[in-house]
């Protein structure tokens, strides 16, 4: 991630996405904030006003259940493999 692309923060609200948009401004980039409960057809508007202004989102942070729409949504993000960071093995 670098200065000014755009991440899309899809989770539920709670810490983690607190620590998620903590981490990208850190990075420089821009968040694109996103509700999990979002219809499909406004995720796609989203994605490609994104998309249209600047660049495609580098990259996706979501929690499982958000990930679970974000396949069903058929958008280009449904592409991206989620990474489980609760995964002992993450990192090693």
């Amino acid at each position: 991630v670098a200065a000014g692309q755009p991440v899309l923060v899809h989770m539920a609200h709670g810490c983690e996405v607190v620590a998620a948009v903590l981490g990208v401004l850190k990075a420089g980039a821009a968040f694109v904030p996103v509700d999990p409960s979002t219809p499909a057809e406004r995720l796609r508007q989203i994605v490609a006003d994104v998309a249209a202004g600047s660049a495609r989102p580098v990259l996706v942070l979501a929690d499982p259940e958000a990930m679970g729409v974000l396949k069903k949504s058929q958008t280009s993000l449904a592409k991206y493999a989620p990474l489980n960071l609760d995964d002992e093995n993450f990192g090693l």
